[in-house]
């Protein structure tokens, strides 16, 4: 059973307001002091492990109810938001065991079959710890997220630390720059693509994250008139000495409410492969994630 969760832990950026300062006709988000809005987090997670005479699948899916508050919103269009993470609904199946856990019921509602009781702990742990957390941070209208911090309600467990951590703001900048996507400074027609690159520090050394956003026009969806974007992830992990030690890829798509400011959905796969060292043996993993936010019904 595996005893890492992976968390969505997500800024939705989706409000209505005045106009904001930029190019005429370029997408900016637009934000209203008071405004509150329920989002929904879905999270599915596959590791299939290869090699001589084996391969196994594991899966984990969540889904994460959240709700957001627009705060101060400066004369620039720049707003304070507070997040908090409502509830989590999850289910872990291996090829021994099945865990499910709803914090609704923080107790230990759900079952476990074969599971090992002291990693279903430690889990249920995780889940029941985190709900409850809030985050304050800052957004301006083009998407550029600052003023990250960690405001309440989190256990202070030891395992949630650096960029796995969704309450920390290593953790919660990495989720940011790959769902939320930062508008273009000018009018975006369909075909142009813009990036966005960042780095941080990990545990002997350094991960380098690069987005690529590609206009593809409008789309219909459900009545409205989008604009869709595809958005493409490379990330690469360097060593102290600046050598490549391992490197991923992510692909998804962006609708966005432009004539409102609003976001409206937003899907990321991201895919990334290893060798685990076994004598005499080639194995690897194998690691599928997907993570689809959208305003919750």
């Amino acid at each position: 059973m595996p005893t890492r969760t992976t968390f969505a832990l997500v800024l939705v950026l989706s409000v209505v307001g005045a106009a904001v300062a930029g190019p005429k006709g370029a997408p900016r988000y637009r934000f209203r002091a008071g405004e509150k809005f329920a989002y929904m987090v879905e999270t599915t997670t596959q590791i299939e492990t290869t090699g001589p005479n084996l391969r196994n699948t594991a899966t984990m899916s969540q889904l994460i109810d959240l709700t957001w508050e627009v705060g101060r919103v400066d004369g620039d269009g720049k707003a304070t938001i507070t997040q908090t993470i409502e509830r989590i609904r999850c289910k872990a199946v291996t090829p021994n065991s099945t865990l499910t856990h709803d914090t609704k019921k923080p107790q230990g509602g759900g079952a476990s079959a074969g599971a090992d009781n002291d990693s279903r702990r430690k889990i249920v742990e995780r889940l029941n710890g985190v709900v409850g957390a809030r985050l304050s941070a800052s957004v301006d209208p083009q998407g550029r997220i600052d003023d990250i911090r960690l405001i309440g309600g989190v256990s202070n467990f030891s395992y949630w630390e650096g960029v796995g951590n969704p309450a920390s703001e290593a953790g919660f900048r990495r989720l940011m720059g790959q769902l939320i996507p930062l508008l273009p400074e000018n009018v975006a027609a369909s075909g142009d693509s813009w990036s966005v690159k960042g780095q941080e520090s990990v545990a002997g050394g350094k991960t380098i994250t690069e987005t690529r956003y590609t206009c593809n026009g409008t789309e219909e969806r459900d009545g409205r008139s989008l604009q869709k974007l595809s958005l493409a992830v490379t990330r690469t992990t360097e060593n102290e000495s600046g050598e490549v030690v391992g490197t991923s890829n992510g692909s998804g798509s962006v609708y966005l409410d432009t004539a409102a400011g609003r976001l409206i959905e937003s899907r990321l796969t991201h895919t990334r492969e290893q060798e685990i060292a076994v004598p005499d043996a080639k194995v690897t993993k194998k690691v599928t994630e997907t993570i689809t936010l959208k305003l919750a019904d």
